[in-house]
């Protein structure tokens, strides 16, 4: 099967400091290990979602609110070790009744590693009796460790739930509808991650 379509992240490289400064004292705090995570909502038969970090911790735990279908995070920080997560129905379009906050769709944990970034997607059907079912598939990634600035790392993710292997073309936006010569990335399993490519940046 082919897709014209491309349902990639493109990741940027960004440094993240070992220490914040107090706006108050202007004492410098040594802050915890951390990762760095994003979330992406790949679930494509119900509302948006909410993602939430619940193990009580408040500094390195962020959280996604009002996630719809496609849509993705920035990295952010993420204390590191063995968390907790819920992903929850948003309840903004069901006039923010309380009953649709409480409505949750993943309880689990996962040991983060500091220094480590990662893919957090929300991967499969929510409806009953639908397959595969939705839950979390989290992923590492390992950014080119060598980019120049008129280059992008590019990779692809196959999270679309219930269909097979695909191949898929990375070509402008200006280009004609339909694909010629050989695939960017082929025979893409569900779930698989290919290995970044370095194509060269678009003109501002």
């Amino acid at each position: 099967m082919r897709f014209r379509h491309l349902s990639s992240l493109i990741a940027a490289a960004a440094a993240l400091s070992a220490c914040s400064t107090d706006e108050v004292s202007g004492v410098a705090t040594q802050l915890a290990p951390a990762a760095s995570v994003r979330y992406v909502n790949a679930v494509g038969d119900t509302s948006a979602l909410d993602f939430r970090f619940v193990d009580g911790e408040v500094e390195g735990s962020p959280q996604f609110a009002g996630m719809t279908f496609r849509q993705f995070t920035p990295y952010q920080r993420a204390r590191a070790g063995t968390r907790r997560m819920r992903v929850f129905t948003n309840p903004a379009a069901f006039g923010n009744s309380i009953d649709v906050a409480r409505q949750q769709h993943i309880d689990t944990t996962f040991n983060f590693e500091a220094g480590k970034r990662y893919t957090i997607m929300s991967f499969g059907f929510s409806r009953a009796g639908s397959t595969p079912r939705h839950r979390l598939v989290i992923t590492e990634d390992v950014l080119p460790t060598t980019l120049a600035a008129t280059a992008v790392g590019v990779r692809t993710i196959h999270a679309a739930a219930g269909v097979g292997n695909v191949d898929v073309w990375v070509q402008p936006s200006e280009a004609a509808a339909g694909v010629t010569g050989a695939p960017t990335a082929s025979n893409v399993a569900p779930l698989a991650a290919t290995a970044y490519l370095t194509l060269a940046a678009r003109p501002v």
